[in-house]
């Protein structure tokens, strides 16, 4: 059975660079640092990577074209937790992200620093 990293990341409270660590509450450690955190930015990684092999991480915005007829038109997508699983939102209903997706999907952003690229 293979296990799966616990990685959260959250930006630091003093200059907003994102941090990665293993303590999802109170503050977060990077190494021998310890720092303060924007507790609405933290997000879990969901054990998958992308195409390229980045990490990501609840919150993340994923884009594709999947239409390869149509390469224009980029699909955007969120990582959201169901309580169950990994998903995206589409129209009225959670479709769950697979390894499958994450071959043709890679990180474009988050949903605190791009907001917009989600419609």
């Amino acid at each position: 059975m293979m296990k799966r990293e616990i990685i959260f990341r959250g930006k630091r409270a003093i200059d907003g660079k994102w941090v990665e660590s293993c303590c999802p509450l109170g503050e977060m450690h990077s190494g021998a640092v310890t720092y303060d955190f924007k507790s609405e930015t933290v997000c879990q990684y969901t054990g998958l990577t992308d195409k390229n092999g980045k990490k990501i991480f609840e919150g993340d915005i994923l884009s594709a074209c999947l239409d390869s007829a149509y390469p224009e038109e980029i699909t955007h997508v969120q990582i959201t937790w169901d309580g169950f699983s990994w998903c995206t939102r589409e129209s009225t209903m959670d479709v769950v992200v697979t390894e499958w997706d994450c071959k043709i999907f890679e990180v474009c952003g988050n949903i605190f620093d791009n907001p917009e690229l989600i419609k």
